[in-house]
């Protein structure tokens, strides 16, 4: 990606964004809301430059919430029917982020969603909707993203089904004939599994909750 695709898309989210920050440090504003997008949370292949931009909001809201300040930031998904930044998407586009599993909102939705965002304290929030149906599809295919793991449940593969990393030598359902290379890297690998817990610093848990309590 070269710093002009970097420039075109980060100076109308980042730069605007950021003056705006700057320019009502004074002030006291009922509501400062920026709109960022879902592909800021759980990325979207080609679109890093505009995940990059939209990122950056998400972290601006954090930042004036850190200083005292009033602040949101909405990662919202696609709307319905399209029309402004996803006006040119065609059949395909669409039937590509149907696959993703984020379904589209109606602006009547979206205008409900703004109105609950800003009851909420959380500073960054993602008011979107999801199909489960896709979402359950393209968890059966590969790994979703993060924060979408825990909307769907899909079942473990049970061992020895295609896909699997060989298990070790000499545990059940082992391939007969494994060589002792093979079976010397499984036993390096059960010990290392099965080794007590390394100790963490004795202030890793406040930092984890400070942490996941601003999210």
């Amino acid at each position: 990606m070269t710093p002009e695709q970097l420039d075109t898309v980060l100076a109308p989210k980042l730069d605007a964004a950021w003056h705006l920050h700057r320019l009502t440090r004074d002030m006291d504003p009922a509501a400062f809301v920026m709109f960022s997008s879902a592909a800021s949370i759980m990325g979207n292949g080609g679109q890093a430059n505009y995940a990059a931009a939209n990122m950056f909001l998400n972290a601006l809201a954090e930042h004036r919430r850190a200083e005292g300040r009033t602040a949101h930031t909405l990662a919202g998904g696609c709307s319905r029917p399209p029309g402004g930044m996803t006006g040119h998407l065609d059949d395909a586009d669409l039937a590509r982020m149907a696959r993703s599993g984020i379904a589209p909102v109606s602006n009547e939705q979206a205008l409900t969603l703004l109105d609950t965002a800003l009851t909420i304290d959380h500073p960054t929030l993602v008011p979107a909707r999801f199909d489960l149906a896709a979402l359950r599809t393209r968890a059966a295919a590969g790994p979703l993203p993060p924060v979408l793991r825990r909307l769907v449940h899909v079942p473990r593969r049970p061992r020895g089904t295609p896909g699997r990393a060989p298990c070790p030598g000499g545990s059940p359902g082992c391939p007969r004939g494994a060589g002792p290379a093979h079976r010397r890297a499984g036993t390096r690998t059960g010990r290392h599994r099965a080794g007590p817990p390394r100790r963490r610093p004795s202030n890793w848990a406040g930092r984890s909750k400070t942490s996941a309590s601003t999210r």
